[in-house]
């Protein structure tokens, strides 16, 4: 009703009300209703009835944001054809998308897609309204940073156990990461970088009373950072504002030799501080990094598989158990990708990364100029730094993926290109902005040509299959005993794959005769991160028997993951006259798949 009234309003509102909706949500006990985005789609039906008159000036990059948009619903297509064909109930599927869509989770990738389009298309709202009222520029960063500052005093409550019972139930899980309005800790992080950095060019851009109050912001929000105890934020925020601190250097030195002096003091302090926090904490991030590379390599896997076109947007965790470690599946069963770049790269392909990299370094170009133009802009470079910041994080983690966080990136996303726009420099050469204007409509048209015909190989390829490698099954190859029995040597970790529509699988497993001196083993089979009863091994075959729970999709390949403990050994060792040094866990039998 507000938008349809007044849009800059029901914006304003929307960009206030965003960081807060699963905070609101989880008060009137709606935990799992997507109120952030509701609201937004509000917002744009309100627009919509309302109408509006636009003029020149700043613009969302050309065809990178539609293109990309494209490439989304062509994906959704895609996914729902190859739904159908294989016989899924589709209908049911979007039945339950009409009747619940804030709720829903479909299998074909609309909600994902949907989710990524409304931000490109909040971008291209502020962008829209800047033109209309440059008065945004000013409401627009306070909005935000008081969001952050309503986010910071909601997660400070949390720190003294003030909180809905949900999220206190999270808190008490960890103890150490506080953050009130979303489940990600570090997508949190990520959105405090960013309105720290807006903060500072705000404040360094403000006078009096108000430079006070944009001062008490950065802090509210870089306060928030360090109870969001996410590594990824903290070091974002402090690169964001050793950039911030080496541009105003080099803008209000008037000599260039003492810019560059200052400048490389920041930069070599920067990094003595990021190596001094790294051999602080080394020993707590062994782990995670070797977790972190794991991550990677799935995503690569991924990528591998189908190139052009991905898995599919929103198929990224559904179908990352196909593409996991042994040990990476049995910890998780499946998982986002922890980078979300690598993400958009697997989902929809190559051509998709590049389409959403490009909107940012469209974005971020245009920035560099416009602050070359107008060096003294604290307020466009804050908003930059800001943006960096949290981009910097998405190599590590996934804030694109939870609305409250990403929503109020895309808005000062389209803050950032309408401020950088503004300054845009009309002076180019007739001849270079033909020849530009001509290669933007050659690769536009080569995106589209990729849009049009993803959703048909996609189809073409089918769903795809594990690799065929011991990196993603954890056994070593085929091997026959004395009496003929096939089996297999498996790692510490392991996995089985099921063919689809298998509901029992029986696992023969032993260790060999002749083992002296090794403790108790067990194994220990986990079904989508869901750990079963740990089952002794001995010198003869153990049937280890499965049940799977029933699928989101029959025709799926599954995963039964098996950890053998208490770790590897080497048969070398303990068993006489064997030369084998390979460090293995169990013998593993051919498996029987019952449906």
């Amino acid at each position: 009703m507000v938008s349809a009234i007044d849009p800059v309003a029901g914006f304003l509102a929307v960009v206030a009300f965003a960081p807060l909706g699963h905070l609101a949500a989880v008060t009137v006990s709606v935990e799992n209703f997507r109120m952030a985005e509701a609201v937004t789609l509000a917002f744009f039906a309100g627009w919509l009835l309302h109408g509006w008159t636009d003029r020149d000036g700043p613009r969302m990059p050309r065809w990178i944001a539609p293109l990309l948009a494209a490439a989304v619903a062509a994906s959704v297509a895609g996914l729902a054809w190859q739904l159908a064909r294989r016989g899924g109930d589709l209908r049911a599927d979007v039945d339950l998308l009409v009747h619940a869509y804030n709720i829903a989770d479909d299998r074909f990738g609309f909600t994902a897609g949907a989710r990524l389009v409304e931000g490109l298309a909040l971008a291209a709202a502020t962008v829209t309204l800047f033109r209309c009222r440059p008065r945004l520029a000013v409401l627009v960063p306070a909005v935000l940073a008081g969001g952050g500052v309503a986010a910071a005093a909601a997660s400070g409550l949390l720190w003294y156990g003030v909180a809905p019972a949900a999220v206190l139930r999270d808190y008490l899980r960890n103890r150490y990461r506080v953050v009130a309005h979303v489940p990600d800790a570090n997508a949190a992080g990520s959105a405090f970088a960013m309105l720290t950095c807006l903060s500072i060019g705000m404040a360094l851009r403000a006078r009096g009373r108000s430079r006070a109050l944009w001062i008490a912001a950065a802090g509210a929000n870089g306060f928030a950072v360090w109870l969001s105890a996410s590594r990824s934020a903290l070091a974002a925020t402090v690169a964001g504002v050793v950039l911030f601190a080496v541009w105003w250097t080099a803008a209000h030195l008037r000599s260039r030799r003492a810019a560059l002096v200052a400048a490389g003091i920041c930069l070599v302090a920067s990094v003595a501080g990021a190596g001094y926090m790294w051999r602080l904490s080394r020993d707590q991030l062994s782990r995670g990094s070797t977790l972190r590379a794991q991550f990677n390599e799935t995503s690569e896997r991924m990528i591998a598989a189908r190139p052009l076109v991905g898995v599919g947007i929103g198929q990224y965790y559904r179908q990352s158990s196909l593409f996991m470690t042994p040990q990476l599946a049995w910890f998780y069963g499946s998982e986002n990708a922890h980078n979300y770049f690598l993400q958009i790269a697997a989902e929809l392909g190559v051509p998709g990364l590049v389409l959403f990299g490009g909107l940012f370094v469209a974005a971020l170009w245009r920035t560099a100029r416009a602050a070359a133009r107008q060096p003294r802009d604290p307020r466009l470079v804050g908003v930059g730094c800001g943006v960096v910041a949290f981009l910097g994080t998405a190599f590590v983690s996934h804030p694109f993926l939870v609305d409250e966080v990403a929503l109020p990136f895309w808005v000062q996303f389209g803050l950032l290109v309408g401020l950088a726009d503004a300054w845009r420099d009309r002076g180019t050469p007739a001849g270079d902005r033909a020849s530009a204007r001509a290669l933007t409509v050659a690769v536009a048209a080569a995106a589209a040509a990729y849009v049009v015909l993803s959703p048909v190989l996609r189809v073409w390829r089918g769903t795809p299959a594990p690799p065929q490698d011991q990196a993603v099954d954890g056994f070593y190859g085929w091997e026959t005993d004395a009496s003929g029995t096939r089996y297999r040597w498996s790692g510490e970790y392991a996995s089985v794959f099921t063919p689809g529509g298998v509901t029992r699988v029986d696992v023969p497993v032993r260790i060999p005769d002749g083992a002296r001196g090794l403790p108790t083993i067990v194994v220990t089979p986990s079904v989508e991160g869901r750990h079963r009863a740990t089952v002794p091994v001995t010198t003869s075959w153990t049937t280890i028997e499965v049940d799977l729970p029933p699928p989101w999709d029959a025709a799926r390949t599954r995963r039964i993951d098996l950890r053998v403990g208490p770790s590897a050994w080497q048969p070398a060792v303990h068993i006489a006259g064997n030369a084998d040094l390979r460090h293995v866990g169990v013998e593993v039998g051919d498996c029987l798949f019952r449906r």
